[in-house]
């Protein structure tokens, strides 16, 4: 049976379409099945893009089009902690440079002269007791060395020598005759040769504790006879010299006495941040106690030997004179600049009377001032060290002349040397 021809065309259509739909659901069949169970990969050939053996380049490296990965950091792509976190690491390195600083004891040789000049000021001298001495102008030089061996044993020596106008209260009997007790003399002091270990109790904390043997080099004598009154001024000398020094070295400046001298130091250094150039703070606490022993020179007149009525001396077989004190400095810019205070407390018993007057008692002394540290070679090994401060006695035999007698003296300290 033959169809028209005008269907032909129509049934051709039909047999295509049909065909097309039957190869489209086989196709789908066949995606959902790899996708429900997809198959193995099959591993690409060596040297081909993509596999270890060569690595993607261009393009096809992490970052190319359509392919994810990691973008370069920039410039400006912060590194490590940041905000909170980044200022709790640094206060925390801070904290650990701190704790970790050792105490810096400086070079371990020093050769330092210590003066300490007074324009002017007065003095109880016993056997003047009729009025104060007056010292006008006065000096107080003393002479130190010390050598500090592995950070632990510390010997040193000083040695004083002072130089002062005094002029007691005596008025001259005749006008143009010589005033008889105006001098003007030099005297030396006591020399001191001193050992200290050093006690390392912590990391920031060290303890120098010793003992000095101050042997009677002084001149001077108190009671000396009318003829050999230059003594009485050499003593004069000495005394003002411990006076203007606040009673801080008593020992170095007693004639005819040998003098033991224990004593024990607390140093504390703490710097205040981790950085360059910040500053250091240096705390120390000290104490020593001067045993003084008599050893010689010209004993006062006895009941017996004086005239009846004259007034009775008296040397002491033993004096003490005990300093407890304590300071703060404040090193900046590498020790160029030391701003510092000092202050102690020294209580004295009397070395000598005449009749009710001795010079005894407690004085309390502040010394403010600022020191310098300056070195001369590049390892900072040898360096100039400086100091200009004032000594100031508060109340006190030294500051009001708490006796039967006013008096009062103050002191400027000069000092320089080298560390090395």
């Amino acid at each position: 049976m033959r169809l028209p021809l005008v269907l032909a065309p129509w049934l051709v259509g039909a047999l295509v379409a049909g065909a097309s739909l039957a190869f489209a659901e086989t196709a789908c069949a066949a995606e959902e099945e790899a996708i429900a169970s997809p198959a193995e990969a099959v591993p690409a050939k060596e040297g081909e893009p993509g596999t270890d053996a060569e690595p993607l380049k261009g393009e096809d490296a992490a970052g190319g089009w359509g392919v994810g990965g990691k973008e370069d950091a920039g410039k400006f792509t912060p590194h490590g902690k940041t905000g909170k976190l980044k200022e709790l690491e640094d206060a925390e390195e801070e904290r650990r440079v701190v704790d970790e600083t050792p105490v810096n004891l400086g070079p371990p040789g020093t050769a330092l002269m210590d003066v300490v000049v007074a324009p002017s000021g007065s003095i109880i001298v016993p056997v003047q007791d009729s009025g104060p001495t007056k010292v006008a102008p006065g000096g107080s030089f003393i002479f130190g060395t010390s050598y500090r061996v592995n950070d632990k044993w510390e010997f040193g020596a000083r040695f004083g020598l002072s130089t002062a106008a005094t002029n007691g209260p005596r008025e001259a009997l005749l006008v143009g005759s010589r005033d008889p007790d105006s001098f003007k003399q030099v005297a030396t002091g006591n020399l001191e040769v001193s050992f200290r270990p050093i006690v390392k109790l912590t990391r920031a904390l060290v303890m120098p504790v010793g003992l000095a043997l101050v042997f009677p080099t002084a001149m001077g004598d108190m009671f000396s006879d009318p003829d050999t009154r230059v003594n009485v001024a050499r003593s004069n000398v000495n005394q003002a010299a411990s006076a203007m020094r606040g009673w801080e070295d008593k020992a170095l400046f007693e004639p005819h006495r040998f003098s033991l001298v224990p004593g024990a130091r607390l140093i504390y250094q703490r710097p205040m941040g981790s950085g360059t150039g910040q500053g250091v703070l240096v705390l120390e606490a000290r104490t020593k106690f001067e045993i003084m022993a008599l050893t010689g020179g010209k004993q006062p007149q006895t009941v017996e030997q004086a005239p009846a009525g004259a007034t009775i001396g008296d040397l002491k077989d033993v004096a003490l004179n005990w300093v407890l004190g304590g300071g703060a400095d404040y090193v900046m810019l590498d020790g160029l600049v030391t701003p510092g205070l000092k202050a102690w407390l020294a209580y004295a018993t009397a070395t000598n009377s005449f009749g009710s007057i001795d010079v005894s008692g407690a004085q309390f002394v502040l010394e403010p001032g600022v020191a310098t540290n300056v070195p001369f070679s590049k390892g900072g090994t040898l360096r100039f060290q400086g100091r200009l401060s004032g000594i100031l006695p508060l109340g006190g035999p030294l500051g009001s002349g708490n006796q039967a007698i006013p008096a009062g003296i103050a002191g400027l300290r000069i000092a320089a040397g080298l560390a090395f």
